[in-house]
């Protein structure tokens, strides 16, 4: 049965255009290389919140291995305080990861504003995992799917024929990266939103946004709602408590999403276990797009339309003349689950790998070129899924084959993993598992995509700043590529090399192939080049010091240094350069006159060598910040200067100043001569020299005994006049008189005056 069919036209019918369609889709399957199923070591997710009135937890991560060990470790991005869960898998078995403990830190609500619930998980080697919400009434299982669940641009796929119940139906979004611009576009009207208005959204790495229906009617839905972003986004949906109309079961529906650039052009659909007719809706990604099903053409869409249909044929092959989307609703007796269905052109998986949970119904849907049908494994077993098991999917001219086979408990045990494989190859495979009226899983875990194109970054993850990184694209189905990037970058060839890279050359560059032989592909790789500051400063030290530079490290010459702080990556941040000038040192010289002895009571300190001064002691002197110091210590003194030059350096010096008060009279020495003719030198005759005189006098008398001098002070001195008259050269005499700190002298002499 279906429905909305709008014009049918024939573009692809089941006659010769549609054999030959049929028989080159066949022959990329056998000619592609290996795939595997949903196998990755990143998933990217966010979950739904479900109604707790009606159930929504227990929920566990279910986790299978392959071949190898595999490290796993469960982490929350954009919330620090989530503690990340590390745990392991042997070769080959499964681990089921209670997370119900945090089920209000992980849940994305609320909705209409941004959230820190991303869950991000990482493995050190390939796994397969389904999120598990295991709520006896409630269930409901998402397959992650790895990069095929990143993508720029979706449109949502959702049922429109039964109504939600308990909290209405959403559409759950978590970025990958910082700065990540989110744009909706709602197709009905969402709580806080119109239809057909654009809102953006900004989201950091891990955080989420939900969108929630305004109401829980079927029509409601948002079903053809465009979500884009600048960066990597992966989107989940979910419609709680469903009611399929048999019996009074409600139960989840919903899973992780694939991009538009994964949607598919051929589909085969395989009926469930439901009492009721499964039900499928074709999502367009583009206008004109025409459904056919089962070689009939039953409606023509534009780009976020859908196209309903009830499923109660045991198959239903589907082709869209453009990639489109396809939404599966399926279970068992009155209890549904959602999945969506991956394409059978360029996807499947040789190897899949499943848990068990409980010990329900359990049955696997297996689609595969009818060619492979007899190379099935099921943990080694030949036994459990053989060629009679399957029957043609009518449409396809033999070429496919089905197969819808129940696994008992006593074949697949509760808690184990099962590894279906096939050695010939590739095959798509649906999972449903539960009971008749409590609840029940449904999803896809088979590879959504062959497609195989990958870049490869060289270094990966980060370049620092000036060094040099290259991107790489491979891909077996063509070696031509187009690039895009940041900043209007474009560029043609598998690779791209940069050298001397600066911060502005971060961001996303994708790759999309040319001429594949499968179909287009594009990859996507974050360039992240690490920025760093530089810093210089001019820095000085005197010689003979050290200098420390802010990292503790002393310098002991000039020269340019550099102290480096580094990224965790090993990439420098910040550098600072010193350029450090040793400077010269003043050449300090001091001296003195004399000692003090009782005749030469005054000292006269000389410094030189630099432009300013500081003497110790202070004592006694008049201004300690001049280079000539007069000193009349009373007892021998080390006299300290610092001399500082222009420069700023500093040196410093000593001297000692004798005392020597021990004799008396002796001591007192006079000048026989003095010459008064204007040269500044001897000029002038007296005993300033003697120092500490109390009591003193000078007189000087000619050889008539007449007085020509006299004075009391002994800086005082005679300079050869008389009432202002220059004396004549001749012999005079004076009589000195006085006490010093050795005793009372007298002298009386006589002193020639020469000319």
């Amino acid at each position: 049965m279906q429905f909305q069919t709008k014009k049918p036209k024939a573009f692809l019918t089941a006659s010769g255009g549609l054999r030959l369609w049929l028989f080159l889709i066949f022959l990329s399957l056998l000619a592609a290389k290996p795939a595997q199923a949903q196998i990755d070591r990143e998933f990217w997710f966010v979950a739904p919140d479900l109604a707790q009135t009606h159930g929504d937890r227990p929920i566990l991560l279910r986790m299978a291995s392959f071949d190898s060990v595999a490290t796993v470790v469960i982490s929350q991005p954009a919330n620090p305080s989530f503690v990340p869960i590390v745990t392991r898998l042997a070769p080959n078995t499964s681990v089921s990861v209670d997370l119900t403990p945090w089920t209000d830190l992980i849940e994305n609500k609320p909705t209409g504003a941004p959230a820190n619930k991303g869950l991000l998980v990482t493995a050190t080697a390939e796994i397969s995992a389904y999120y598990d919400i295991a709520n006896s009434l409630n269930g409901d299982m998402f397959s992650l799917k790895g990069k095929n669940g990143l993508g720029l641009a979706f449109h949502v796929p959702f049922q429109n024929a039964w109504n939600s119940n308990y909290v209405a139906a959403t559409i759950n979004i978590v970025a990958t990266s910082d700065d990540t611009r989110v744009t909706i576009i709602p197709s009905k009207d969402m709580k806080g939103h119109k239809a057909g208005e654009a809102f953006d959204v900004v989201l950091n790495r891990g955080q989420t946004y939900a969108c929630e229906s305004v109401n829980l009617t079927a029509a409601g839905h948002l079903g053809g709602t465009l979500v884009k972003a600048d960066k990597p986004i992966a989107l989940t949906t979910h419609d709680d408590s469903v009611n399929p109309g048999a019996g009074g079961c409600r139960d989840t529906a919903g899973d992780q999403l694939i991009p538009d650039s994964k949607a598919g052009q051929d589909f085969i659909v395989l009926k469930g276990y439901l009492d009721v007719p499964d039900e499928f809706y074709v999502l367009a990604a583009h206008d004109n797009t025409f459904v056919t099903v089962d070689g009939l053409v039953v409606d023509t869409l534009a780009a976020g339309e859908s196209y309903r249909h009830r499923l109660s044929n045991p198959t239903a092959y589907v082709l869209t003349s453009q990639p489109a989307q396809l939404f599966q609703i399926s279970g068992f007796g009155c209890e549904v689950g959602g999945a969506i269905i991956p394409t059978i052109t360029c996807s499947g998986s040789r190897v899949v790998s499943i848990t068990r949970a409980t010990s329900q119904f359990l049955s696997v849907n297996i689609v595969a070129p009818t060619a492979i049908t007899g190379a099935f494994t099921f943990n080694g077993r030949t036994d459990v899924i053989t060629a009679a098991r399957f029957q043609a999917v009518p449409g396809t001219a033999g070429t496919w084959s089905y197969a819808r086979i129940e696994l008992p408990v006593s074949v697949f045990a509760v808690g184990s993993a099962a590894g279906i494989r096939n050695s010939s190859g590739r095959f798509q495979l649906g999972f449903i598992h539960g009971d008749r009226t409590s609840t029940c899983r449904f999803a896809y875990f088979s590879a959504f995509s062959e497609k195989d194109l990958a870049i490869i970054m060289s270094p990966t993850g980060y370049a620092c700043q000036g060094g040099n990184i290259s991107l790489k694209a491979s891909c077996s189905a063509s070696n031509q590529f187009v690039w895009r990037g940041p900043n209007g970058f474009s560029a043609s060839g598998a690779s791209i090399n940069f050298t001397n890279v600066e911060p502005q050359l971060s961001g996303w560059y994708h790759a999309t192939t040319v001429g594949a032989t499968c179909m287009e592909q594009t990859d996507s790789v974050y360039l992240k080049v690490q920025g760093r500051k530089v810093v210089r400063e001019t820095l000085s030290f005197c010689t003979g010091s050290s200098l420390l530079l802010p990292k503790g490290r002393v310098v002991l010459k000039g020269g340019e240094y550099r102290d480096t702080l580094r990224y965790p990556s090993g990439c420098d941040s910040l550098i600072r350069i010193y350029q450090v000038q040793e400077l010269a040192v003043p050449r300090l010289r001091v001296a003195k006159s004399n000692d003090v002895t009782c005749a030469m009571g005054r000292v006269l300190l000389q410094a030189s060598g630099a432009a300013s001064y500081q003497w110790w002691p202070e004592a006694g002197l008049s201004n300690p910040l001049v280079a000539n110091q007069e000193v009349r210590p009373v007892a021998s003194t080390w006299y300290r200067v610092t001399g500082t030059g222009s420069n700023g350096c500093t040196a410093s010096d000593s001297i000692l100043v004798h005392t020597n008060l021990s004799y008396a009279g002796a001591g007192n020495l006079v000048p026989s001569a003095f010459t008064p003719n204007g040269d500044g030198h001897n000029d002038c005759f007296g005993v300033r020299h003697w120092g500490l005189v109390q009591d003193f006098s000078l007189r000087i008398f000619n050889r008539w005994g007449e007085l020509l001098f006299q004075t009391r002070d002994v800086s005082q001195c005679w300079d050869g006049r008389f009432q202002g008259k220059l004396q004549p050269s001749e012999v005079y005499v004076y009589i000195i008189k006085g006490r010093t700190a050795c005793g009372e002298v007298s002298r009386t002499g006589t002193v020639v005056l020469l000319k």
